[in-house]
Parts: C-alpha cells; structure tokens; sequence
C-alpha cells in the first residue's frame, strides 16, 4: 500500500486486497483471475489481508478513499488502521512499514488515535512479556514494539 502513496522505502511482491462485502470478495477473485490472464502468478494478490481487516472492530471509520470509479472504489487505511493492522505481527519490515506510514501521515496532515495506538501497543508488549519470561528468552518483537512505542510517542 505504501507504495501506491508514493512512499518507495522497500520493494514487494504483492498487491494486498482486501473486499471489504461480499461482493468485494467475489470482484477480488475475478481480479486474481485478470492477473493470471496477464501471465501474473496469482499469488501476487495477497487476499489475507481481508482476514485481518474484518477483525478490525469499526474498520470502515478508518477507511481513506482513494478513488471511486463507476464500477469500482479503492480505499487505504488510514495510519491508525494501518499500523493497528501491523503490530500483532511486527516484522521487522511491517515495523519499518509503521515508520514510513507515521512520516506520510504527519507530512499529509493525518493524526492516527495516539491512544488507541499506544493501548494497543502496550498490549502487545505485555503479550511478549509473558511469552519471554515463560521461555526465559529475550524478545525480538518487544524490542520492535518498544521502537514503535517511542517513534509513536516523539510524534
């Protein structure tokens, strides 16, 4: 997605889609198949995106348009939908990713919910807590999530 707003920091491999109806599930199945058509391993539609996305309680609130034609209408998620989106996982890309969409949004005059944010965050922080003391091991992620806790909070 950071892409397609002009933010280049990283090449990928997909398109991640996501219908957010039943339609828009069926319309990304008959895009899966225009891309095999145009020789495009269909796997460079990311659908899994939708699983995330409809778990997202009032994700349609946090939906930024991008452009709506007669037969189609494109939406991105907004910063906070965005980077609620990535913190469960929390590679070291997707945090590179929240990085990237927090300096487009702060150049693009977009305030994500800071308290949401950081609530959602320090959850997950205590998740691998819990999970590094049970294995008494450090933390990868928790360091991650740290990182993007302080970004977050200098914003």
């Amino acid at each position: 997605m950071l892409p397609l707003l002009g933010v280049g920091h990283r090449s990928t491999m997909d398109i991640d889609l996501a219908g957010i109806s039943e339609q828009g599930q069926s319309e990304t199945l008959k895009l899966m198949e225009l891309a095999e058509e145009l020789g495009l391993p269909i796997e460079a539609i990311n659908q899994a995106a939708a699983y995330f996305l409809l778990r997202e309680t009032d994700f349609r609130k946090h939906l930024v348009l991008l452009h709506q034609g007669t037969r189609a209408t494109f939406f991105r998620p907004d910063a906070t939908l965005f980077v609620g989106l990535k913190v469960s996982r929390l590679s070291e890309s997707d945090l590179e990713d929240c990085l990237q969409m927090l300096k487009f949004a702060a150049k693009h005059g977009e305030k994500p919910d800071r308290t949401a944010l950081t609530k959602r965050i320090t959850q997950e922080m205590g998740k691998e807590t819990a999970k590094a003391a049970a294995s008494d091991a450090g933390s990868d992620r928790r360091a991650r999530l740290e990182r993007l806790l302080n970004e977050f909070a200098k914003r």
